[in-house]
């Protein structure tokens, strides 16, 4: 092989391809340590066809009595789709346990909440996207849910701003039935360091009992 075809083996096709695996590899290490370093407050962006599963739509339960026993509840299983929320002429799905595909043009109910109309705390947050849901609420102002267990009434008792995400989940202690939706608040894109929070009480629908 003579000093000719030697250089052009080597600048036509080796150091391209060392250049072009270099590359690739770069751009996922940057992608990856963008994703987890810097967390977008939509994450609907990066590599999302990655993360999409599918959205779970339960039967819907025809249950006539006020009080519905948990057991005749199924257990809800991570992007199940609940219902629908709606206020001040505007519409969100509501889903629970969302991962961060699934959760975009939705309310989505922390894995750790209440059931609605149960004892306790309901907690959902939505994209900044959507945060025009949450900032269209003020005190006295009523949400409709739409179940497929029931319909249900909520009613904004108090609109707060946290600085840090645990302030807003505990926004409703103290309130037997409540209803936390929660959005990012702040002017920058990343991490937020803001927080919009409307507190709500349960005013109509069917209890859970234990």
């Amino acid at each position: 092989m003579n000093h000719y075809k030697k250089r052009f083996i080597k600048s036509g096709i080796v150091i391209p391809i060392i250049a072009a695996v270099i590359v690739t590899a770069l751009f996922f290490a940057v992608i990856y340590n963008i994703s987890f370093t810097f967390p977008s407050a939509d994450k609907s962006v990066i590599l999302a066809d990655y993360e999409k599963t599918e959205i779970i739509t339960p039967e819907t339960l025809n249950i006539k009595s006020d009080e519905i026993k948990k057991e005749k509840i199924p257990a809800l299983s991570a992007n199940t789709l609940v219902g629908t929320a709606k206020a001040n002429g505007q519409t969100l799905e509501l889903i629970f346990n969302a991962n961060d595909v699934n959760a975009v043009k939705k309310l989505n109910i922390s894995e750790n909440s209440k059931l609605i109309g149960e004892t306790g705390c309901v907690f959902a947050s939505c994209y900044k996207q959507n945060s025009g849901f949450v900032k269209s609420l003020k005190t006295g102002d009523k949400i409709e849910l739409q179940l497929f267990y029931g319909n249900y009434e909520y009613e904004v008792i108090d609109i707060k701003t946290n600085t840090d995400l645990s302030e807003a989940e505990k926004s409703a202690d103290g309130i037997s039935r409540s209803f936390v939706i929660c959005t990012d608040n702040s002017s920058s894109v990343g991490i937020s360091n803001q927080y919009l929070t409307a507190v709500c009480k349960m005013t109509d629908g069917k209890i859970i009992t234990q």
